[in-house]
Parts: C-alpha cells; sequence; structure tokens
C-alpha cells in the first residue's frame, strides 16, 4: 500500500558504548517507518500498520493478506496451472498401459497353456515389462504434479479461520465437504484445486476430521472327508480425511 511518510523514531546505527560497569556493549538500531493509507471504504486517513479503520471499522488485515497472496497469481505454475489439473485428473494413459497389460498376461497365459512358442512368449513379456514401467513412470509423475500443484496453490489462495472478519469478501459458495483417502496434502490440494475452478480469491476452512473403518472377511474352508475346518480371515483400515470449506470472492 502506498502512502506518505507519517514520521519515524530512529535511523539505522551501530557502535560501541561503555557501560557504567565499565564493560563494552555493541548496539544497533533501526529507524521504523510509519505510513498513512486511505481507508478502501471511507477513505480516512489511517496508519499503515493498523489492522481494521478505527473511523468506519473496515478490516484491513484480511484485504492486506489477500493482496500479498494474490500477487502469487502472476507466477508461471500458476499460469500453467490447468494444464497439470487436467494431468492429474485424467485416467486415459493409465487405463490404455494397464489394458495392454493384462492382454500381454492373457496371452503369456494362452501360449504357456495351450501352445508353447518362444515366438510369441519372448515378445509378450517384453512388451508386458515396457508397459509396467510406463505405468509406474505415470504414477509417479501424478505424484510429482499433485505436490507442485499444492505448493503453487498453497501460495495463492489465504486460508481464515471461522472466527475471522471476512466482511471484505463475498462467499461464492460455503459448507462444501470435501474428503480424502490419501493423506492430509492431498485432501488440501483437492481444496485448493476446488477454489481454483470456483475462482475463489480465499478459503475459510476449520479443523481436519480423520476417521479409520477397519474391514475384515472370514473365509471357511471344509474338508469334505473329515469336515474339519480351516478357518482365515483378512482385514483392512481405510483412513478418510475430511474438511468443510468456505469460498470467497474478494469484494474489490
Amino acid at each position: 500500500m502506498k502512502g506518505k511518510i507519517l514520521d519515524y523514531n530512529i535511523q539505522e546505527s551501530k557502535g560501541i558504548i561503555s557501560g557504567d560497569d565499565g564493560q563494552r556493549y555493541s548496539f544497533e538500531k533501526k529507524e521504523i517507518y510509519m505510513a498513512l493509507i486511505n481507508c478502501p471504504e471511507c477513505n480516512s486517513e489511517i496508519s499503515d500498520k493498523a489492522k481494521s479503520c478505527p473511523k468506519c471499522g473496515y478490516n484491513l488485515y484480511t484485504s492486506k493478506i489477500f493482496e500479498q497472496f494474490a500477487l502469487n497469481k502472476n507466477s508461471e505454475c500458476f499460469k500453467n496451472i490447468q494444464n497439470d489439473i487436467q494431468f492429474i485428473s485424467s485416467t486415459g494413459k493409465s487405463f490404455f498401459y494397464l489394458l495392454i497389460f493384462y492382454v500381454c498376461m492373457a496371452v503369456l497365459f494362452f501360449n504357456v497353456v495351450l501352445s508353447p512358442s518362444k515366438i510369441v512368449y519372448i515378445p509378450a513379456i517384453v512388451v508386458a515389462l515396457i508397459v509396467f514401467v510406463l505405468v509406474s513412470i505415470d504414477k509417479n509423475n501424478k505424484v510429482m504434479i499433485k505436490t507442485r500443484i499444492y505448493q503453487c496453490l498453497k501460495s495463492v489462495y489465504p486460508i481464515f479461520s471461522p472466527t475471522e472478519d471476512i466482511a471484505n469478501f463475498s462467499i461464492i459458495k460455503s459448507n462444501i465437504t470435501i474428503e480424502s483417502r490419501e493423506n492430509i496434502e492431498h485432501l488440501n490440494t483437492l481444496m485448493y484445486i476446488t477454489a481454483y475452478e470456483l475462482g475463489a480469491d480465499a478459503i475459510v476452512c476449520g479443523d481436519i476430521q480423520s476417521s479409520s473403518n477397519t474391514y475384515g472377511s472370514v473365509k471357511t474352508n471344509t474338508n469334505i472327508f473329515n469336515d474339519k475346518k480351516d478357518v482365515s480371515g483378512s482385514t483392512e483400515t481405510v483412513t478418510i480425511h475430511r474438511l468443510t470449506a468456505t469460498f470467497l470472492k474478494y469484494n474489490l
């Protein structure tokens, strides 16, 4: 924010002084500037250090935070963010790779069982290995791009707590529940992507809630000759992270 100089106390200086105890002490002083700015709401002159306008109550704190974060919308990563979001959302390439992989496995199976032939056997193994490597590369690329999206959008959208004054913003959508079965970073990434897709400027978000559910299955095999039963089982724990967010648009 631009403004005229209101006052300052001291200029920056360094030196050594002698104390009453005869010891020598180093000191450093820095000038502190105060600036006057105009309140965006009532146009009154106020200090740039104020969190709100003393005359009309306009919230300067959230406005300053928004302006700082909004500067990052000029970054290269934000300009290319749409391509990154489309990449992690696409499933066509992975499906195509998996389809080829399963076809190769089927060819290998029928080739071994029905008519063993090295002419088919060796190329199928080579293709299956290549596809497996491509699937792994595609998966790693998506993980890397998800992290890049998270870091980029984190610097663009400020997050306010439900108790903060958001009078300078309008609500685009409120109380949207977002959940993830991966980790909390992925949950936050989904929240930031939602903000991007809604054209939001800021987010109000409370605490993240995590819940775990354990699922089990029991299998019983009975021997037909002696009625002896063999019981086996397995369990799986699924953790779901949830948050509720409200997306805001800054009132210019």
